[in-house]
């Protein structure tokens, strides 16, 4: 997905992603291995063009997973072991499904649920809705 859309489809997260991005100027990339382990590794990030760009030396473990298989993960950085200045993201039972909670330090941003059918994760249904999220309990 290319950054524009992602923006056009969840203003507030990007804008979000977009102030932590800006601010640290690196993330954390998840990428796949080649036998399918995960790989984390600090990565710089930039926006140009409607696009998100990631900075990595040609042929360096994560080039070669993307090279490989585009799927990956990106998460800003924490600033501490507390993450004090972060998000939170906790797992929750949302309508009774698996799902997520995001807060932050004013309250709830985010509410995630999943449809899960025979064991996959096929839906997400996101709310952003700040007067809808003011009763969603702290899940943990």
């Amino acid at each position: 997905m290319r950054w524009d859309e992602f923006t056009a489809a969840g203003s507030d997260l990007a804008k979000l992603a977009q102030e932590r991005f800006e601010r640290d100027q690196v993330v954390m990339l998840g990428t796949i291995r080649a036998d399918g382990r995960p790989r984390l590794s600090p990565c710089e990030v930039d926006l140009a063009g409607g696009r998100v760009l990631f900075g990595m030396m040609w042929q360096s473990p994560k080039a070669r997973d993307l090279l490989r298989d585009a799927r990956l993960t990106v998460h800003s950085v924490p600033s501490d072991k507390t993450n004090a200045g972060g998000d939170i993201l906790r797992m929750a039972t949302v309508n009774g499904a698996p799902g997520l909670v995001m807060r932050d330090g004013d309250g709830v941003l985010t509410v995630i649920a999943f449809t899960i059918d025979a064991g996959r994760i096929t839906a997400m249904d996101v709310m952003r809705n700040p007067d809808k999220l003011t009763t969603v309990p702290d899940p943990g």
